[in-house]
C-alpha cells in the first residue's frame, strides 16, 4: 500500500501597501502576480495614512513604509514619485507631487482633469513637446530592517492630450512612451508591459530581496 503526502501550496507572502489609491493597489498586484498577497491601508481598517511633507520621493516613501509597519507590525511598501521637466527651475519643478502646482483652493484636491489641464498648458508654454522623467522611490518596512531603492524613468510630454483617460492617472494623457512613441494611456496593457518590463523587474527583484 502506497503512502500519500498531501502537500500544501505556498501561501502568499502578505505585504501592505501603503496607499489608498485602488488603480495603484491593482497595479501592484498586477505586477507581483500571485507571488505576493497585497493589501491596502482599507483591507486593514487603516483610514487615513501619514502626512508625506518629505523633500524628495525617497523620504516619503520611506515615511508612509515606516508608519504602516509601525501602525500593524506588518511588512509595509510604499512608492512615491516626484517628477521633473526640462526647461524649469528647481523652484518649478512639480518634485514630489505633480498636483502641488495647480492653482485650486487648499480645501480640496484637484481632479484629474484640472491637473491635465494646467500640464497642458505648461507644456505649450515650454514649446508643445518636452523631456521629463519619474523618479520613483520604493521602500520596504519589517522587523529585519528599512531598504530604499530609487529609479529614474525618462518621458515625453506633449501639450495636445490623448482622449482616452485613466483613472488616477491624469498624466498619462500627455505623457508619451520614448520607446514607442504612444500615448501612454492608448497603450494595450500587452504594450505597457512590454515598455515597462526594466522598471517591473527592479521593482519585482526589489521585493523578492526583501521578503525571502
Amino acid at each position: 500500500m502506497k503512502n500519500y503526502i498531501e502537500t500544501k501550496e505556498k501561501e502568499p507572502k502578505e505585504i501592505l501597501y501603503a496607499t489608498q489609491n485602488a488603480a495603484k493597489l491593482l497595479t501592484l498586484k498586477n505586477i507581483l502576480g500571485h507571488a505576493y498577497k497585497i493589501v491596502s491601508l482599507k483591507d486593514v481598517g487603516i483610514e487615513s495614512q501619514t502626512e508625506e511633507g518629505g523633500v524628495d520621493p525617497k523620504e516619503n516613501a520611506l515615511k508612509k513604509a515606516r508608519y504602516c509597519f509601525q501602525m500593524t507590525g506588518r511588512d509595509s511598501f510604499s512608492m512615491d514619485f516626484g517628477f521633473f521637466i526640462e526647461g524649469l527651475s528647481k523652484n518649478e519643478q512639480p518634485g514630489s507631487s505633480v498636483k502641488s502646482l495647480v492653482p485650486i483652493s487648499r480645501e480640496r484636491e484637484p481632479t484629474d482633469e484640472e491637473i491635465l489641464d494646467f500640464y497642458k498648458s505648461l507644456i505649450f508654454r515650454l514649446g508643445g513637446k518636452v523631456n521629463a522623467y519619474w523618479l520613483r522611490a520604493l521602500a520596504y518596512v519589517s522587523k529585519d530592517g528599512e531598504y530604499i531603492k530609487e529609479t529614474k524613468i525618462p518621458k515625453i510630454l506633449v501639450s495636445t492630450p490623448h482622449w482616452t483617460r485613466f483613472k488616477g492617472f491624469p498624466m498619462t494623457s500627455i505623457q508619451l512612451d520614448p520607446r514607442t512613441g504612444k500615448y501612454e494611456s492608448e497603450m494595450t496593457e500587452e504594450e505597457k508591459r512590454e515598455s515597462h518590463k526594466d522598471e517591473d523587474e527592479i521593482l519585482k527583484n526589489f521585493i523578492k530581496e526583501h521578503t525571502s
